[in-house]
């Protein structure tokens, strides 16, 4: 199917990450926010978002998944320590992010990466691409 999205920006502050998001099945469709809108203060925008992932998170699961049934993708190197709570893409055989999850532990002595997601087959997951934010969500 074809998959559109609607991106809201001031000047060409989304360029960036638009470029990348580039492809015959996304219809993009960019809008220039009004000039009377009030910007956001960074730490309004900081506590949007908080809100938005605990709601996001707020009925999930922990998955605890073996690290030699899925391959690992990082952006840059990371110690394992600064894994933990860092936004993680689960990705399927097919090269499709089917959700959105969170580390929430790193065992490399047992081969295993506890994330929190959304319920999903977890069968279905080949991939973890594991992203530059890290939040904190409180435990259920």
């Amino acid at each position: 199917g074809e998959f559109a999205l609607l991106a809201v920006q001031r000047s060409d502050e989304l360029s960036d990450i638009l470029v990348g998001l580039q492809s015959a099945e996304l219809q993009l469709e960019l809008v220039k926010s009004p000039s009377q809108i009030p910007t956001k203060s960074p730490q309004d925008r900081q506590s949007y978002r908080q809100s938005q992932f605990s709601k996001y998170f707020r009925d999930s699961y922990l998955y605890n998944i073996s690290l030699r049934d899925v391959a690992v993708q990082m952006s840059r190197n990371l110690s394992r320590e600064s894994l933990v709570h860092r936004l993680v893409a689960l990705r399927d055989g097919k090269g499709r992010d089917t959700t959105i999850g969170l580390i929430t532990d790193w065992q490399d002595d047992r081969g295993i990466v506890v994330v929190r997601a959304p319920q999903l087959d977890i069968q279905q997951i080949h991939c973890l691409v594991i992203g530059d934010i890290a939040i904190d969500i409180p435990d259920e």
